[in-house]
């Protein structure tokens, strides 16, 4: 019998059946912290694993990032990996989640906090939210949503992640349902609060490695 037959995970498939994203295996078999059955989501899952060096957006600009996820996930912290250049005197940090849509609403953002020099090149940087996500249909209407990672530094750090022209994401962004960018600066001047809905974004070309869980 395979491992996991019979037991369904938070939204009632069976464990044996999950094929798609599969555990997560570069992020360790991460799992969702509120919810151990269902495994961590990751844009890795869609964009693969040729990962480079990259600039993360300014200092209190928003990186927005689409990451797929499935209806009854519960999430409660997100994690991006630091490149090669570490971060300087990082007065404010945090990571929020909206809704996967043109302006999507806000779902939880974790607490701001001074992380000063704590973000270490070449190592994890992990938020936890103030409340946890059970995702929901109107969350997701097409399978995403959006995290914004937002850093108040005197130097920004890079990110390891991938690289993909805005022209192409603009172009996959036509079809019906798909996201408007993979990934997006948003808001300016942005200190510890996460704004209501999602404003106006702008597609980048580094799509920071991000994972939810």
């Amino acid at each position: 019998m395979p491992a996991g037959a019979g037991v369904l995970d938070q939204a009632a498939r069976e464990i044996s059946g999950i094929t798609y994203p599969v555990d997560n295996a570069i992020f360790g078999n991460l799992r969702q912290a509120a919810y151990s059955l269902s495994p961590a989501r990751s844009n890795l899952n869609v964009l693969g694993c040729n990962l480079a060096n990259g600039a993360l957006n300014g200092t209190e600009v928003g990186t927005a990032i689409m990451v797929p996820v499935c209806l009854g996930d519960v999430l409660s912290k997100v994690k991006i990996i630091i490149g090669t250049t570490k971060g300087k005197k990082v007065e404010a940090g945090y990571a929020a989640l909206y809704a996967g849509k043109k302006g999507g609403v806000l779902l939880a953002q974790s607490k701001s906090a001074k992380l000063a020099e704590t973000v270490v090149a070449e190592n994890e940087l992990t938020f936890t939210l103030e409340s946890n996500v059970e995702v929901t249909k109107a969350m997701a209407p097409n399978g995403y949503i959006y995290v914004v990672v937002n850093l108040e530094a005197e130097t920004m750090p890079s990110v390891h992640g991938v690289s993909i022209a805005t022209a192409i994401q603009k172009a996959l962004g036509t079809v019906t349902g798909a996201p408007e960018f993979l990934a997006a600066s948003v808001g300016s001047g942005l200190k510890t609060a996460a704004e209501a809905t999602l404003g106006t974004t702008t597609a980048v070309a580094v799509i920071p490695a991000c994972v939810v869980y």
